[in-house]
């Protein structure tokens, strides 16, 4: 270091003079008219020309990479004045999960009408792509011309990623994982018989954590084609070792959650065995028919660690005290979160109700652990998943017991509500008059707007409430996201609502600024939001309707 120091400080000295043939000829030019005999006043003068060109900016690089001289032709016509005008409006939307959304059908429409976006628009798309997930920068890169696009691509605005690569058979041989996994999501949904040869096929050459990526696509796309080939993979690859490796213990915890669901599954039905004497029936007077018992600890025998971990892969050190009290409570959750409730009720000879109130009776099933200021039960939890995943006509019989049993957080009824048919929903809706909690779950919640559209005369019951109490709107955002799933119908109802706010005249002059603050809160708050949401929405679907014509 004071070496470094020394040698510094002799800089443009007799003793440490400056190499003038390192600088750059503009400098040298400039340095001429100074007497190089004073060493420390042409080092000087050299360090401020030097600082001041710096400061200028340089000369610009000269450019190494490949320079593209020919234009490509395009085929392909822009968009209509009036798609540009729609996106400017969806870009002034306040919710960046509405904007998004809306995006999304934006771009759909030029995709189907086979056209491109032009100057400047193109720019905003792909500065607002940067931020978004992989589909909609695919979309995006459809829509750009072909020379835009390249000029993307040559200047690093745009990498190649940008663009899924379309999913084909060879891709399952030659891909990524990424993109063999996409490929198998969607042959598992759309050709289970093919999902089947494939892995079949494949699966002797697999690792083992391509393997366990492999299982995870099953179980979020589980079929009854599939279960002699994953009832084979239980009982032999994935069955218990004293030395298995850790893979091998996760891809059977991962088996059985696939199999559990299915009542024709071996698995399921010995499991249904074990889980039966716990249920006991109750007096004839009483209005519960069943009560689940708890079984003891155990050293040995079904419910033992051991017992579970060779069985269904459930390692002892995932339990947690802090959500169930007990090994036996976890683990009991776990099986009435996969095994179906009808599988239940056949072995007991009962009904699904009878289930279903049954466990929500469970006192320790439904013990309460605090997280943050609210209070959750896990077991809620657990049986939102079983809604969201398996879509039966137990589902609705289920929401309607989550509504009415418990003292509900949005957040779960949000999980849970939406997994129903429209139709279910309203009735479930009406019958249990939660509007204003449905109204919560959609306004409070951007990142999850449900996929669906409320009827008419449901959308005009919103439209009610929300008018009844607009004021408590000031300090709330959302409404745009009421515009996604509100009936477009609905708009000359919010237009009478908007009349009925501007003639409510205060009856003192006293009361004026509240007036107009309130009629403030009314415009900023409910109507311009809802009416732009829905308006775009319309226009989108307008656009749609012209294509398919």
């Amino acid at each position: 270091m004071w070496k470094h120091l020394v040698e510094t400080g002799f800089l443009g000295t007799d003793r440490k003079q400056i190499q003038k043939d390192q600088l750059p000829d503009t400098l040298l030019n400039s340095l001429t008219k100074v007497n190089e005999d004073n060493n420390e006043n042409f080092f000087l003068n050299a360090l401020s020309l030097a600082h001041y060109y710096n400061e200028s900016g340089e000369v610009a690089h000269k450019y190494e990479g490949e320079v593209v001289e020919d234009f490509l032709e395009e085929h392909k016509t822009e968009i209509s004045l009036q798609m540009e005008l729609t996106y400017r409006r969806i870009n002034k939307l306040e919710s960046s999960t509405v904007k998004t959304k809306l995006i999304h059908l934006w771009l759909d429409r030029i995709i189907e009408k086979e056209q491109v976006i032009g100057y400047p628009l193109f720019k905003e798309a792909v500065d607002f792509g940067e931020r978004k997930g992989a589909d909609i920068k695919d979309k995006i890169t459809k829509v750009l011309s072909k020379n835009t696009l390249r000029a993307f691509i040559q200047f690093n605005k745009i990498n190649k990623n940008w663009a899924i690569t379309p999913i084909s058979k060879e891709g399952w041989y030659t891909g990524k994982m990424a993109e063999r996994k996409r490929f198998l999501e969607k042959v598992l949904a759309n050709d289970p018989g093919l999902a089947l040869t494939l892995l079949e096929e494949t699966w002797p050459q697999e690792t083992l954590s391509t393997k366990v990526s492999l299982l995870n696509c099953i179980y979020e796309n589980p079929s009854e084609e599939l279960l002699p080939f994953l009832e084979h993979l239980y009982e032999g690859e994935y069955c218990f070792e004293e030395s298995e490796k850790e893979k091998q213990r996760e891809g059977r915890a991962i088996l059985s959650k696939i199999l559990l669901p299915f009542p024709s599954s071996k698995l399921c039905q010995e499991t249904i065995q074990q889980l039966v004497p716990c249920f006991t029936k109750r007096a004839l007077i009483s209005k519960l028919k069943w009560k689940l018992n708890f079984p003891k600890e155990q050293s040995e025998g079904f419910w033992s660690e051991k017992s579970m971990l060779q069985k269904y892969g459930l390692d002892a050190n995932g339990f947690s005290s802090y959500v169930h009290s007990i090994k036996e409570e976890d683990w009991m959750a776990y099986f009435i979160q996969y095994v179906p409730f009808r599988a239940f009720a056949d072995a007991l000879n009962t009904k699904e109700e009878h289930i279903i109130n049954c466990l929500f009776d469970s006192k320790e099933l439904q013990r309460k652990t605090r997280f943050g200021d609210t209070v959750e039960s896990a077991f809620i939890s657990e049986l939102t998943h079983k809604a969201r995943f398996q879509k039966t006509s137990t589902s609705k019989k289920l929401v309607n017991a989550f509504i009415e049993k418990r003292n509900r957080n949005i957040y779960d009824l949000r999980d849970i509500l939406f997994t129903l048919d429209r139709d279910e929903v309203e009735e479930l809706i009406v019958q249990n008059n939660i509007f204003r909690t449905t109204i919560d779950i959609i306004g409070y919640d951007h990142h999850s707007i449900p996929d669906l559209h409320f009827s008419y005369e449901m959308s005009k019951k919103f439209l009610l409430k929300i008018h009844s109490k607009y004021y408590e709107w000031q300090r709330r955002t959302g409404a745009d996201v009421l515009g996604l799933v509100l009936s477009k119908e609905v708009l000359d109802d919010l237009e009478v609502l908007n009349k009925k706010v501007e003639n409510e005249k205060p009856m003192f002059q006293t009361d004026q600024d509240s007036y107009q603050e309130s009629l403030q809160v009314w415009k900023n708050h409910v109507y311009i939001p809802i009416k732009e949401a829905i308006e775009i929405r319309t226009l989108l679907e307008e656009e749609k309707e012209l294509v398919a014509e």
